[in-house]
């Protein structure tokens, strides 16, 4: 096994999990993922090389990559995954010192210089079928080379050295890169200097992994997710606009398909984590757009409630508490990183409370009820507009193209397309508009 040197273990000090997605390239050695006949990979990857820099604190994870032209189209995607774990013997051990260390996770040593990491929001499997759930972060702007850097207090890695063990700082980096269906992949533990050539007990040591390459997409970051979605709700979109005015669908048949495609496109914005936080919080935009999404529509009813007769007016204090749920979380989201955002949405929340609990004591008319709403909905617009960017993007506009793009869309029911089936083919051509006007926001701050 190649030596290990001691100084540079102490300085990098952090063992993490790296998967990259992206080019794949076949190298002729062992330690490469290589096809044999038409049915398998087009291209390959070497088995993962790490190489410590003192001078930068980090270590540099690098794959070669055979078989993908430079300028191919598509482009191969790369997806790296560092998540902190054990990899050496004895860890978990919480009596490590900065003189004599001891292997344990480091969750703070999450490479945070590296631009671009994403937090999934689900399990992960490691190319060694490994599952794992938490400290895991993804990027999708690496290729061949990965950075981990793992420097010490007062340097941003906020890494400590007490917890190296003989392999560096507790994780494990594998690479995963995906082109034309298929994807090869390969991982590494450890920040120490790796040769999958010069190293005794390779694959296994330091929970190394030959590459392998299989069918489909094995690896995507909540980002690729989210734009994935938003592509398969176009191609719905098309077959149901298509569909309709050719007569090949029926109004029964776009009503079920509209509902299985509205929902797609929800979860793939609110749900996927692709949108990651707002700039300088720890704030989710896709949470924090739901919980936007049910305060509109907690507002907007209350008119309609109170229109309605006895029967809605028993629910309007329940529409103005519903409201104050979703604004107070909003508040504790932001907090503490925009404590006075944060504290405005709460104090919004808390308002909205207070007209429940007028009108329930019998304090606000009918009337003031739909005036104090209107004027609660405005107020929550204001501070929409104060929100921090979103990948560079105006949360605001952002917000604004997002509701506009399912609010008509939402709200017919299979029974509404039956009956009106011109009139939703219309409504889902709009949305359709409005929805691409999204993705190209979003695939153009993401760099996709």
């Amino acid at each position: 096994m190649a030596a290990t040197r001691r100084f540079g273990r102490f300085a990098t000090g952090f063992i993490g999990i790296l998967v990259a997605v992206g080019t794949l390239t076949t190298p002729a050695s062992a330690t490469h993922a290589r096809p044999h006949a038409a049915a398998q990979a087009p291209f390959g990857i070497s088995a993962i090389t790490a190489t410590f820099k003192q001078s930068e604190f980090a270590t540099h994870y690098t794959i070669k990559v055979d078989g993908i032209p430079a300028a191919a189209s598509p482009a191969p995607q790369y997806v790296w995954t560092l998540a902190l774990t054990c990899v050496d013997q004895g860890c978990p051990n919480a009596n490590g010192t900065d003189l004599s260390p001891a292997p344990n996770v480091d969750p703070n040593c999450r490479n945070a210089p590296l631009a671009g990491g994403q937090t999934p929001t689900g399990e992960v499997t490691l190319p060694s079928g490994t599952r794992v759930a938490s400290n895991v972060y993804q990027w999708d702007n690496q290729a061949t080379e990965f950075v981990w850097h793992h420097g010490g207090p007062p340097l941003a890695d906020n890494c400590d050295h007490a917890k190296q063990g003989p392999s560096g700082h507790q994780g494990i980096v594998a690479v995963s890169v995906m082109w034309k269906g298929w994807t090869c992949s390969a991982q590494l533990g450890g920040t120490e200097d790796f040769d999958p050539l010069d190293v005794a007990g390779f694959p296994g040591v330091r929970a190394s992994t030959s590459p392998k390459c299989v069918a489909g997409a094995v690896q995507q970051t909540p980002a690729q997710l989210m734009l994935a979605g938003l592509a398969q709700v176009d191609k719905e979109l098309t077959a149901m606009i298509d569909g309709g005015k050719s007569g090949k669908l029926s109004g029964d048949q776009i009503g079920s398909m509209m509902n299985t495609a509205y929902f797609r496109l929800v979860r793939a914005i609110e749900d996927s984590g692709g949108l990651g936080t707002f700039g300088g919080t720890n704030a989710k935009v896709g949470v924090v757009f739901s919980r936007l999404r049910s305060a509109d529509r907690d507002f907007a009813i209350i008119p309609e409630l109170i229109d309605g007769g006895p029967e809605g007016v028993k629910y309007v204090d329940f529409s103005f508490e519903q409201a104050a749920e979703s604004l107070a979380n909003i508040g504790k989201e932001l907090n503490p990183s925009d404590e006075e955002l944060g504290s405005s949405f709460s104090k919004l929340g808390d308002e909205a409370n207070t007209a429940a609990k007028d009108f329930k004591d019998g304090k606000l008319t009918h009337a003031q009820a739909k005036s104090r709403a209107s004027q609660l909905a405005k107020a929550k617009e204001a501070l929409i507009g104060k929100l921090p960017t979103v990948h560079g993007l105006n949360a605001g506009t952002l917000y604004g193209i997002w509701v506009k793009t399912i609010a008509e869309w939402g709200a017919m029911s299979p029974n509404y397309v039956k009956a009106n089936l011109s009139a939703a083919l219309a409504t889902l051509a709009t949305a359709q508009t409005e929805k691409k006007k999204l993705e190209g926001m979003l695939a153009h701050a993401l760099g996709k």
